[in-house]
């Protein structure tokens, strides 16, 4: 019947609703999952550029903003990274309990693009 069923995860009632539902399927069908999230940490490096005119004067240098943007960058994208693999641990838990294999998949963009473009990637 399913051979995979993708779940985008947030953490949300909704979304441990989504990942139950997808569980029924797959033990029915005998399908695995595909957890999917999605973060978007570019986003906050935009903001970040909108904010560094208020860095105080030692860190308005051109060679001190790059420093800074660098550090930001990997910053942010280490800990939303931290916490998508988070939700997709409470997946992995419901899915493990379940015996139901499931795929994780972490994506950096904006949020209903990504997930559009996975589900249409079949």
């Amino acid at each position: 019947m399913y051979r995979e069923v993708f779940v985008p995860v947030d953490n949300s009632d909704h979304s441990h609703w989504a990942v139950d539902r997808a569980i029924e399927i797959c033990k029915r069908s005998g399908g695995h999952i595909t957890g999917n999230h999605v973060y978007a940490a570019r986003l906050h490096d935009v903001r970040f550029r909108q904010l560094e005119t208020g860095l105080p004067a030692q860190f308005q240098s051109a060679k001190e903003i790059k420093r800074q943007r660098k550090v930001h960058d990997k910053l942010i994208e280490k800990g939303l990274q931290l916490i998508s693999d988070s939700f997709l641990d409470q997946t992995a838990k419901s899915c493990e309990a379940e015996g139901v294999p499931l795929t994780r998949q972490l994506l950096e963009g904006i949020h209903y693009e990504e997930v559009t473009r996975e589900a249409n990637r079949g």
